[in-house]
């Protein structure tokens, strides 16, 4: 299945959106990282680190995968991190919600 000749994705992944997004996302995660250091929230900063983490593994790895596009683990992890770190950024949303209703 990992054939050079078959490319797993139906169209043509962007090198320089992947590449743009992983630093985008980064200076977030980075800046959070910075927050949850420095104000020390309970619980909050965790969650928004750790998405954070999962979300920039992910588009690292779709940046890797479009060098090696016939690749299907690459595919499936990229896949799979970049549509797991969103839900844990919404644990961080409501968490914060909760003690806002507190």
């Amino acid at each position: 299945m990992t054939d050079a000749s078959h490319i797993i994705y139906p169209y043509s992944p962007s090198h320089a959106a992947a590449i743009i997004l992983s630093i985008v996302i980064a200076a977030s995660l980075s800046l959070h990282i910075y927050q949850g250091l420095k104000f020390r929230p309970k619980g909050l900063a965790y969650f928004m680190i750790w998405g954070g983490t999962v979300f920039t593994t992910g588009w690292v790895l779709r940046a890797i995968s479009t060098y090696k596009p016939s690749n299907l683990n690459l595919y499936i992890a990229q896949y799979a991190f970049i549509y797991v770190g969103p839900p844990i950024y919404s644990a961080a949303e409501y968490s914060v919600l909760g003690r806002l209703l507190r």
